[in-house]
């Protein structure tokens, strides 16, 4: 009994351990290759920077065609400014990186937000929203 409880003690440690939240300095690498392909109209590309559910939400071409019309509204890509970036836990509660952007276009301006979590070993966005001011 004090061999099974001696176990099971060490393997929560372990299950605990292995959860870290993604260096925030990696995540802002994410999230601004994001802004910036979404500007070069390089849509294809910025599905490797997303999940899997994230990417089986919507097909390449629906999310291309939101992010051409998004483009059209906004204009082309001026500067970016992370004006916040917190630790946070998605809604699995699983550690995640929250960032928030404001992105200045030639038209208006945006707020983007991220929600990055480590997959498959590899930062992803789980939830990417673009707002207007």
């Amino acid at each position: 009994m004090k061999h099974s409880t001696f176990f099971l003690i060490i393997l929560l440690y372990c299950g605990c351990s292995s959860v870290e939240h993604p260096n925030i300095g990696d995540c802002k690498k994410v999230a601004e290759t994001l802004i910036k392909d979404e500007n070069n109209g390089d849509y294809s590309s910025m599905s490797k920077f997303y999940t899997d559910d994230f990417n089986k939400a919507q097909s390449l071409d629906e999310r291309t065609a939101r992010f051409q019309q998004l483009h059209t509204a906004l204009g082309d890509f001026v500067s970016d400014t992370c004006v916040r970036a917190n630790d946070s836990n998605d809604l699995n509660d699983f550690p995640c990186v929250y960032l928030k952007y404001k992105v200045q276009h030639t038209k208006l301006t945006s707020y983007e937000s991220f929600e990055i979590i480590k997959a498959q070993g590899e930062l992803k966005a789980e939830v990417h929203n673009i707002m207007q001011q």
